[in-house]
């Protein structure tokens, strides 16, 4: 069952990660970012579709930015 219309329910820090080669998904995680008050996108340059597969440092650390981001 689709859920767009509860995405804005979640009021939690939400971090979207994708490659920066995956348009499709990237634009996925753009319309979900505008639905969700605390969410963010972060594309991974130089991945597609497995980004933390892919391109598995440059992936952590936008991983690890977000967390230190985080409000404690």
């Amino acid at each position: 069952e689709p859920v767009w219309s509860r995405l804005s329910e979640i009021r939690c820090p939400v971090l979207l990660l994708t490659g920066r080669l995956d348009t499709a998904y990237g634009a996925i995680a753009n319309q979900m970012v505008s639905c969700m008050p605390a969410a963010v996108h972060q594309a991974v340059d130089g991945a597609g579709h497995c980004a933390h597969l892919e391109r598995l440092t440059p992936s952590a650390n936008r991983i690890a930015e977000f967390l230190l981001s985080l409000p404690e």
